[in-house]
């Protein structure tokens, strides 16, 4: 069964306000990225990237504390 149109307004806002964060914070790092690290071949990893993500999770974990998130750069997350 799918969401109530509600629900999936309040799931596209935090979406949004998750987005908004981790943009954010990425601007904030504009042209002052230092060190980047390797991964796997073609993946590349800066503080930047470390940075957004933690901007992202930390609005889904305030929304939904008791979700576990699959991330890119942190993993799998309870």
């Amino acid at each position: 069964m799918l969401p109530a149109a509600h629900e999936l307004q309040r799931f596209l806002d935090i979406a949004t306000e998750a987005a908004l964060a981790g943009g954010g914070v990425l601007q904030a790092y504009a042209g002052k990225v230092e060190a980047v690290e390797k991964g796997r071949p073609g993946d590349l990893l800066t503080e930047a990237d470390q940075a957004a993500e933690a901007a992202v999770l930390a609005v889904i974990r305030r929304h939904f504390p008791e979700h576990g998130v699959l991330a890119e750069e942190s993993g799998l997350l309870f």
